[in-house]
């Protein structure tokens, strides 16, 4: 498939917390290519998006790195296969910055300009003069592409004291920082574990055998985002919409009736229909209903802005999806949609009975960026389920086997 594609141009946007690196892709065939197009930086995997183009036409692949990753000048390597197979791309960081054309400098938006001369006008005794000539000057600055060197955090740190920053301010605007690239579980205690919670913007898995709680942590992470003013989409994929919100008050007594009318939860059921005996296209009858998900997932983020998304379970799907290359190109497709509308989500995988993968069908744990694995296994009289963080990108994450507990008011993790 890898010969198919053909890199017509790539740009570098660089911001002060990461690298983007853009790459255009044209179809060169006579028919429509699909392939999964991966990126590595030096040793590391850094992610893959899937492509579908017909022949003549163009489309973007889009990775965000961060600068531990590339501060080095390692290799970039984009391909369509493994890291030495099928490249469309293999070359070190500075001289990709060189040779790249596309990338254009940005500046000052006029609204930004006009208000920096007005406070200019006004003087530079005003209280708040500083602080908002330093905002105007960091948004000028985090656009600014006539360097090709990187800025890694300690040309960021040295940038920071040459301003005058106090290092109580600096902790401050790091830890306010921080927080807001993260989003909370919603379970008591969990987040410390993580840096604080799940990287915004990313897709995570929550899988485990039947009984483990799945249900639990993701009616948690909806109802706890609520109530912190984040709107969240349910999506069952298995149960009907009044089954999920009978489970829920029965387990914690919470009336997702009342967040649906103020328009902070959205509950939908989509259920794959299994035809009842073979048919000649099934490829058709699968693309019809990823379609059909997509659509009504979009329709109800937009709806209700949500700033969340659950999609439980995403096993049910790989079920229904039988072609093992269907299944991946299915869920690689609902994962880039969700990543495009820059919801966090929640995507629940049941692992069988007599299985110790992670997932039923083996695929969505390679897809996503966090999963945490759910287990009933007794660590004590008190405590009979326990939560394992087995990956999560760009986070630095307690790997314990930490004890887990279903309470009343939702789900809790324990010290070890």
């Amino acid at each position: 498939m890898g010969e198919k594609f053909e890199l017509e141009k790539f740009r570098t946007l660089e911001s002060k917390e990461s690298v983007t690196l853009e790459f255009q892709l044209k179809n060169i065939s006579d028919e429509k290519a699909y392939d999964f197009v991966k990126l590595f930086v030096g040793q590391k995997y850094i992610g893959l998006k899937y492509l579908e183009i017909i022949p003549g036409k163009s489309d973007k692949a889009v990775f965000k790195v961060g600068y531990e990753e590339i501060k080095n000048n390692p290799v970039i390597k984009l391909t369509t296969k493994d890291k030495e197979d099928g490249i469309l791309l293999k070359k070190n960081y500075k001289k990709f910055l060189d040779k790249n054309e596309s990338i254009q400098e940005k500046k000052m938006p006029e609204r930004l300009e006009k208000e920096y001369e007005d406070l200019i006008s006004e003087g530079k005794n005003s209280s708040i003069f500083k602080k908002v000539v330093k905002s105007i000057k960091d948004i000028d600055k985090s656009s600014e592409k006539e360097e090709v060197s990187v800025k890694t955090p300690k040309n960021i740190k040295e940038e920071k004291e040459s301003e005058g920053l106090e290092s109580g301010e600096k902790d401050l605007e790091e830890g306010k920082r921080t927080e807001a690239n993260r989003v909370s579980t919603g379970i008591e205690n969990l987040d410390s574990y993580m840096q604080g919670g799940f990287v915004k913007g990313t897709m995570n898995l929550v899988t485990g055998k039947t009984g483990t709680g799945k249900t639990s942590f993701s009616a948690s992470f909806l109802k706890k985002g609520a109530e912190k003013g984040h709107p969240g989409v349910y999506v069952t994929t298995e149960e009907r919409e009044e089954d999920i919100k009978a489970d829920i008050k029965a387990m914690f007594g919470w009336e997702f009736e009342k967040l649906e009318e103020n328009n902070m939860v959205e509950i939908l059921s989509i259920k794959p229909i299994f035809p009842s005996k073979e048919i000649q296209n099934l490829n058709r009858l699968v693309r019809s209903y990823i379609s059909n998900l997509l659509d009504q997932v979009m329709e109800a983020v937009d709806k209700i802005n949500a700033e969340r998304v659950i999609i439980d379970s995403v096993s049910i799907i790989e079920m229904f999806i039988r072609d093992e290359y269907m299944a991946r190109v299915a869920l690689a497709s609902l994962l880039n949609k969700l990543r495009e509308s820059e919801v966090t989500a929640v995507l629940t995988g049941t692992v069988p009975e007599t299985s110790q993968g992670l997932s039923g069908g083996g695929i969505i744990e390679f897809l996503v960026d966090t999963v945490l694995l759910l287990e009933f296994v007794p660590v004590s009289e008190d405590h009979k389920r326990t939560l394992t963080i087995r990956k999560m990108r760009r986070t630095d994450h307690n790997t314990n086997i930490l004890p887990m507990e279903i309470t009343k008011d939702g789900v809790k993790v324990y010290e070890v």
